[in-house]
């Protein structure tokens, strides 16, 4: 089985440091940077659950996974520390919400779905990434297209997803997540590094953040992919 690796991030400050790596030889085809070095791809998504569905899109037309993986910046809604990194393989779409119809939020109407959360790969398969990768801490990841920044939704989110995981915010990871899960039916994990903490001082803090998060995340794609070309993690 083919074992490359399809990997979205958002924006380029966040791949920054992967993508000017000599190590990983990356060679620009269209829209995807492909590795001549590992098996791995990365498409830019931009910013946003629909980008995210197109990026995931675009891979899954030009080749063969076998599983997909984000990295990327995220808020906490509790009191994680910025600068932590989390591995996350559950999801939710926070603002799916069509509780006026009966159907809990989070929720997508006539897919089957009575649980909010994707959980999105299996043990085994989770517990040999995390180990490889070296990052200790799970997650729940909440995705909205809407960047929080205020102390009441964020108390509001984690009241209508209460979960002993701390509880994290993007705006793409849960729509890659629903994709993989209801429709391609393959495994997804993300890699969430801490920026803020969902309050009003989000965006400033972000802005300060994200080059750290780079560094770490061209430190943790060379752990997974030298893994996968050594056979380490199996489907």
């Amino acid at each position: 089985m083919n074992k490359r690796i399809g990997i979205i991030i958002a924006v380029e400050a966040e791949a920054h440091a992967i993508l000017a790596s000599n190590k990983f030889e990356f060679e620009k085809h269209m829209s995807i940077w492909k590795s001549k070095q590992y098996p791995v791809d990365i498409i830019l998504s931009g910013v946003g659950k629909v980008l995210a569905s197109w990026a995931l899109m675009t891979l899954e037309a030009s080749g063969s996974y076998s599983w997909y993986c984000s990295l990327g910046t995220s808020g906490s809604l509790g009191t994680e520390a910025i600068g932590s990194l989390y591995f996350c393989t559950e999801f939710a779409e926070w603002d799916m919400d069509i509780r006026p119809l009966g159907f809990k939020r989070g929720i997508t109407a006539y897919e089957n779905q009575n649980n909010p959360l994707y959980a999105t790969m299996h043990d085994t398969l989770a517990n040999k990434i995390q180990t490889i990768s070296g990052v200790k801490k799970k997650a729940l990841v909440l995705s909205g297209d809407s960047f929080i920044a205020d102390n009441s939704l964020s108390n509001e989110l984690k009241k209508d997803f209460a979960h002993d995981l701390p509880i994290l915010v993007d705006m793409e990871s849960a729509a890659l997540a629903k994709i993989c899960s209801l429709r391609l039916h393959k495994p997804y994990c993300a890699f969430r590094w801490i920026t803020d903490n969902a309050n009003k001082d989000a965006s400033n803090n972000w802005q300060e953040n994200v080059q750290r998060a780079s560094e770490d995340f061209k430190t943790l794609l060379e752990h997974i992919v030298h893994a996968t070309g050594k056979g380490l993690i199996d489907l």
